[in-house]
């Protein structure tokens, strides 16, 4: 189903208009004019989505402030790619970073303390918790200071160090049902319903390719049920700035959910 999703590029095609304008924008010839006015017909597109009070404009101003940050570094001639956090502090924070701005959710970066992994002991005050420390490339944190959000970037540009992709994997699982454990514990006297639309997000960088998941209550049985939503290769270049559509589909995807969540 979320293969289908992603495909189809359900989220984003939900905003038929967004949608539309974003195709528009993206979809012009090279050439120098287009390339030096790039910003202020994006901006031009925001401005009538407002005129024309069409609905989600916040959608406008975020995916118009990605496709800004990315306008202004896709045409360098060349950029880190053997560096781990370089690629990740350049070409992805910014995409987060505008989404957290809109939707209320405040993220630290690069190497920040997961308290939940601490905090989801047996029995707490009683049973000692032996846990090692666990640090994120990227924390989203609610107004309550909920961990929601867990992201890792699990290599450079270029080359994968596939155990480090695997650990990081392994440490986003954690981390997230960990996190979804504790809310859980905050709803014990909340009907079951209401505890399945619990949901905590990952999301891991490994070269280029960005993937979203989801953990949440399996409503079958007592275990976690967690699923890969979306992915996506992250342009670089002005050249590439049609992919760009299948990053603003992991946006907005994440956008909507937590709407919802």
């Amino acid at each position: 189903m979320h293969r289908d999703d992603q495909f189809n590029i359900k989220s984003l095609r939900g905003e038929p208009a967004l949608h539309a304008s974003m195709i528009r924008i993206l979809d012009v010839k090279d050439n120098d004019n287009n390339r030096a006015n790039f910003a202020f017909e994006l901006w031009k597109c925001e401005k009538e989505a407002r005129d024309a009070n069409e609905k989600n404009l916040e959608l406008y101003k975020i995916l118009g402030l990605c496709l800004t940050d990315f306008w202004g570094i896709c045409f360098q001639d060349d950029f880190r790619k053997d560096h781990e956090r370089s690629f990740w502090v350049e070409r992805i924070v910014p995409l987060f970073k505008y989404l957290g701005a809109n939707d209320q959710i405040v993220f630290s970066w690069c190497e920040d303390h997961v308290k939940s992994n601490q905090e989801n002991q047996r029995d707490p005050g009683a049973w000692l918790n032996s846990k090692n420390n666990t640090f994120s490339d990227g924390i989203g944190r609610t107004n309550v200071q909920q961990e929601k959000i867990f992201m890792e970037s699990s290599s450079g540009f270029h080359v994968e160090d596939f155990g480090h992709s695997v650990g990081d994997t392994y440490k986003i699982v954690e981390s997230m049902t960990s996190s979804l454990s504790i809310m859980m514990l905050h709803k014990q006297d909340c009907k079951f319903s209401s505890v399945l639309n619990l949901a905590v997000y990952g999301i891991q960088c490994i070269k280029n390719r960005l993937t979203l998941m989801k953990t949440t209550l399996d409503p079958h049985s007592d275990r976690f049920q967690i699923v890969e939503l979306r992915s996506a290769s992250i342009p670089t270049t002005w050249a590439q700035r049609a992919g760009m559509i299948k990053v603003f589909e992991i946006l907005v995807c994440l956008h909507v959910l937590g709407r919802m969540n």
